[in-house]
C-alpha cells in the first residue's frame, strides 16, 4: 500500500469511528473472566501479576538517527521519509502534485484533512 492510500485509509477509519458509538453492543467478558473460564484459579490481582514478565530492553534513537535496542543498531531510521522528487510520474492528490520529503502525518495534515 502506498503512503497516500494509507493516509486516506487512516483518515477514513478515524472519520468512521467518530460515529461508531451508536453501534455499541453488549459488554463482553473481561480478560480475567476468560482466564477463569480457561482454568485460572486466583484473584484478579494474582492473575494480573501472572502476566508480568521480565523487563525488556527499551529502544532508543542513536546519534545516527536509527533505532537501537541495547547496543544493536537496527538500521531502521527513526524518522523515515519518502522522497518523490526523483520520480518521473509524481503522485497527485486532487490534481495537486505531491513533491519533496513527505511522511504520513504531513500527507494527512496537508492533503487528506481537506477531504473530510
Amino acid at each position: 500500500m502506498d503512503l497516500v492510500t494509507y493516509a486516506l485509509l487512516k483518515k477514513y477509519v478515524q472519520a468512521s469511528l467518530q460515529g461508531a458509538g451508536a453501534l455499541q453492543g453488549n459488554d463482553g467478558k473481561s480478560a480475567y473472566e476468560v482466564a477463569q473460564q480457561n482454568g485460572f484459579i486466583g484473584s484478579e490481582t494474582e492473575w494480573l501479576d501472572s502476566l508480568k514478565g521480565d523487563a525488556g530492553k527499551t529502544p532508543y534513537i542513536g546519534e545516527n538517527g536509527n533505532w537501537f535496542i541495547g547496543n544493536t543498531d537496527t538500521q531502521v531510521s527513526a524518522t523515515p521519509k519518502i522522497s518523490y522528487t526523483e520520480l518521473e510520474n509524481k503522485p497527485t492528490l486532487n490534481g495537486e502534485v505531491i513533491e519533496g520529503d513527505m511522511n504520513i502525518d504531513t500527507i494527512t495534515n496537508t492533503y487528506i484533512d481537506n477531504l473530510f
